[in-house]
């Protein structure tokens, strides 16, 4: 496959407008379990004596740790991937980037 210097300027723009858009989704996902634990908190602090609200909030707790977990774990295994495709991959959530390539090694080949 040749790449020309034509053409990686398109495919460095792609891996920067992904790592953006990979920002954002961990951005957004930070603030909605963050709000799901204060809604819950608040449901299991009222909840007083209601078991059924306990087990609610209880419930609402559990979906967010696992979608905690899923979430580090999708950012894992990116990050393993990454690390076979370019030696020069770094991630890191600077800039709202939650992933930067270096592709200065594909233009050069």
């Amino acid at each position: 496959m040749n790449l020309n210097h034509a053409s990686t300027p398109h495919l460095y723009e792609l891996v920067v407008y992904f790592g953006k858009i990979i920002g954002l989704l961990y951005d957004f996902v930070a603030v909605v379990l963050f709000i799901i634990l204060i809604v819950n908190g608040f449901r299991y602090l009222f909840s007083g004596v209601n078991p059924e609200l306990k087990q609610k909030a209880n419930k609402g707790f559990m979906y967010a740790v696992i979608g905690l977990v899923v979430i580090v774990l999708a950012y894992i295994i990116i990050a393993f991937i990454g690390s076979f495709v370019s030696k020069s991959f770094t991630t890191g959530f600077v800039s709202g980037s939650a992933l930067q390539f270096n592709l200065q090694n594909v233009a050069s080949k």
